[in-house]
């Protein structure tokens, strides 16, 4: 599971209470009867994991997370529905205001999240709502990994999205960014930004690390010509890290970002620093949050 990483503005407090109770009633005369045995067949309970709150009442709480081969029976993790049902324990748990997401496969399964996930909305690249998304995202076999974003309805409201850099589609490994432009509200003050997600592409070998290189500089060429003056996040799975690349001895990809410190910053550039990783089996922080100076 990738780790949660947090933008922060400020929000109105958010309170969510559960209660279940099972209620008996009548007598009987005799023992009871013995409890069937469960049925292989059936699905198991569902027991909800708790999960401890990342959001905060003072802050606007952004996340990256790239749930692995989402809703996909064949790869990812084994169980569909124990992975739906624990993607909607950390979203209901953590009260993140806006979502990123990456891996997305299976739009059935999206659906039934968002049903588990009251006070929420969402869509995948693929959406009617996305301009360009079915042309982009189009395999229809419904196998393809997708961007999508996730989003609290009390504090963000979204006014456009559309696919950016179809031309950079090899770049980007068949993944171009999403790019959505959101109103958020919190005490009263509006607010506009837009918001990039992206899902770069993986590997260590030369090739994928060229293809990361030509992503990012499409991706600067792309937002200093559109958005210099705008509010910016772009969150997602980069795949690689910042202080140098996952590919021995080569430099980051995102070392052009880093080096105009005056427009660009990586606001989870501290995790890298701190030797963090974001996600099981690399050494490195791959998932980040990058900010314009806006």
């Amino acid at each position: 599971m990738t780790r949660l990483l947090r933008a922060h503005r400020r929000r109105a407090p958010l309170a969510i209470l559960a209660s279940l109770a099972v209620f008996g009633c009548g007598g009987s005369s005799g023992p009871a009867a013995p409890a069937p045995d469960p049925n292989p067949m059936d699905p198991p309970p569902d027991v909800p994991v708790a999960v401890p709150s990342r959001g905060t009442a003072a802050t606007f709480d952004v996340a990256t997370w790239n749930i692995e081969w989402f809703g996909d029976a064949g790869r990812g993790p084994s169980d569909d529905l124990t992975q739906l049902r624990r993607v909607r324990d950390v979203v209901l748990g953590a009260e993140i205001d806006l979502w990123g997401l990456q891996e997305m496969v299976d739009g059935t399964d999206f659906t039934a999240l968002l049903a588990e996930l009251p006070g929420y909305d969402g869509f995948l690249a693929d959406a009617p709502i996305v301009q360009g998304g079915a042309a982009s995202y189009s395999d229809f076999n419904g196998n393809e990994q997708k961007v999508g974003l996730l989003w609290r309805t009390e504090a963000v409201e979204v006014l456009s999205a559309d696919i950016i850099l179809q031309e950079n589609d090899y770049e980007f490994a068949g993944r171009p960014p999403l790019r959505v432009r959101v109103r958020t509200s919190v005490d009263g003050v509006q607010e506009e930004f837009v918001v990039l997600v992206m899902h770069a592409k993986a590997s260590t070998d030369r090739e994928s690390w060229e293809r990361r290189l030509g992503g990012s500089a499409a991706l600067k060429t792309f937002l200093d010509a559109n958005h210099a003056d705008d509010r910016v996040l772009v969150i997602g799975d980069f795949n690689d890290d910042l202080d140098e690349s996952i590919r021995d001895g080569a430099q980051t990809p995102y070392a052009n970002f880093l080096e105009d410190a005056a427009g660009w910053s990586f606001i989870t550039r501290p995790l890298t620093d701190a030797g963090e990783t974001s996600t099981i089996g690399y050494d490195d922080v791959i998932d980040h949050i990058l900010g314009s100076n806006e």
